[in-house]
C-alpha cells in the first residue's frame, strides 16, 4: 500500500482519486512551509550523494524515483537534502499514482515512454530500495532489485525477500555500480 492510501485508510477515509488529490495538495503545502524542520530532523545516508553522481555518469542509466510517498514529498525530501540534481522526477511514480506500491512500476514505465520516448520494462529496470515492499514492487514488474540495509529492515530479511543484491549501505560506490549493472557479484 502507498503511504498516501495507508494514511487515508488509517483515518477511515477511502482513498479515491479526488480525495487523494485534495489530500496530497494540502500535505504538500504544509510540508513546504515546514521544510526547515525536515532538514533539521533528517540526514543524508553515507554514500547516497556519491552513488547518485556515479550512476548519473553510466551510459544508459536514467535515474528517477519510485516511492510510496507523494511526488511533492519525494521531491521536497530529495531537494532539501541536496540529492535531487540527478533524479528525473517526471519519469517516476509516486504514492499519489496508485493505492498499492506494487502497482507503481507500470506508471513509471508509461511516464518514461511518454517523456523520454524509451520503453522500459523489467529487463532494463533496477529498483534500489530498503524495504521488503520495495523488493515486492520490483518483483511484480520483473525488475532487478538492489536492497540496501540502511532502513529498519535487516540484510537477512532483504535477502530472504528475494533481493538480487543486498548492500549494507551505499558507502562503497564501486559496489553500488556493480550491483546496479548486475555484472559482478557483490559480497557484503
Amino acid at each position: 500500500m502507498t503511504v498516501t492510501a495507508e494514511t487515508l485508510r488509517l483515518h477511515g477515509i477511502n482513498p479515491e482519486p479526488e480525495i487523494i488529490s485534495r489530500f496530497t495538495q494540502a500535505v504538500a503545502e504544509e510540508l513546504r512551509a515546514r521544510c526547515s524542520l525536515l532538514a533539521e530532523a533528517g540526514r543524508v545516508l553515507p554514500g547516497a550523494a556519491e552513488a547518485l553522481l556515479a550512476l548519473s555518469g553510466l551510459p544508459g542509466v536514467h535515474q528517477s524515483a519510485l516511492t510510496g510517498n507523494m511526488r511533492t514529498l519525494a521531491e521536497l525530501k530529495l531537494t532539501v537534502f541536496g540529492l535531487a540534481e540527478h533524479i528525473d522526477f517526471a519519469a517516476g511514480a509516486y504514492g499519489d499514482d496508485a493505492t498499492e506500491r506494487t502497482e507503481l512500476l507500470p506508471h513509471a514505465w508509461c511516464r518514461a515512454k511518454e517523456y523520454l520516448k524509451y520503453s522500459y520494462n523489467g529487463s532494463n529496470t533496477v529498483i534500489i530500495g530498503d524495504t521488503v515492499l520495495d523488493i515486492a514492487t520490483a518483483q511484480a514488474g520483473g525488475a532487478r532489485v538492489v536492497a540496501v540495509a540502511t532502513g529498519s529492515t535487516s540484510a537477512e530479511k532483504l535477502t530472504a525477500a528475494g533481493a538480487d543484491v543486498v548492500l549494507t549501505d551505499l558507502s562503497d560506490t564501486p559496489a553500488v555500480l556493480r550491483a546496479v549493472r548486475g555484472r559482478e557479484p557483490v559480497d557484503l
